[in-house]
């Protein structure tokens, strides 16, 4: 993995998406890079070792030397990061609440992983979106899972831009505030 990241003081609670576009091509032509030989990921919690919310997204490459002026073909959609701020939270209490009943082995200091479609999500320890101390993107070079699957385990060469990080759908929805005065006297209890 190799990664770039900055650190914050944010509250995410306000919004429901966190957005990303990606775009990824081969730098030599004659690599054969297939869909998932590289991810994306993006880190997000108070530290990047032991409280972490990371979603990781397989790579589609786009084809060498595309001149297309189409932004799907350029920035295709199975790269694109939408992620459900909800969603993070909600694998989240699921975790926790199979870390409470003990099945599985299931533990808050161990890496959850929980799966968003073909996305992976992996949690560790108690991040919060309310206090994002830390944002890291990164490219991964996923490790090889048996010998006999697809990928190859060797290195791999490719041109990786990533876009417009950003929060989406503010809620704008007014809250309810009030106040309570009561004054008594003994007498009248």
């Amino acid at each position: 993995s190799r990664a770039a990241y900055k650190t914050t003081d944010f509250d995410f609670r306000q919004y429901k998406n966190l957005e990303m576009f990606v775009h990824a091509e081969k730098s030599i032509e004659e690599d054969d890079l297939q869909y998932g030989d590289l991810t994306v990921f993006i880190r997000i919690g108070s530290d990047f070792t032991e409280n972490y919310y990371e979603y990781e997204v397989p790579l589609t490459f786009t084809p060498w030397y595309t001149s297309s002026t189409d932004a799907e073909a350029i920035w295709p959609e199975s790269n694109r990061f939408n992620i459900d701020l909800e969603k993070l939270t909600q694998i989240k209490l699921d975790r926790d609440v199979a870390a409470r009943a003990g099945t599985g082995g299931v533990s808050i200091n161990f890496p959850y992983v929980a799966y968003d479609g073909l996305n992976k999500v992996t949690i560790l320890g108690v991040p919060s979106i309310s206090d994002v101390m830390a944002i890291m993107v990164g490219v991964r070079n996923p490790k090889r899972q048996s010998l006999d699957g697809d990928d190859d385990g060797l290195a791999k060469c490719a041109e990786i831009w990533i876009n417009e990080l950003r929060l989406t759908g503010f809620n704008d929805k007014a809250g309810w505030a009030g106040l309570l005065r009561v004054s008594s006297q003994l007498g009248d209890l």
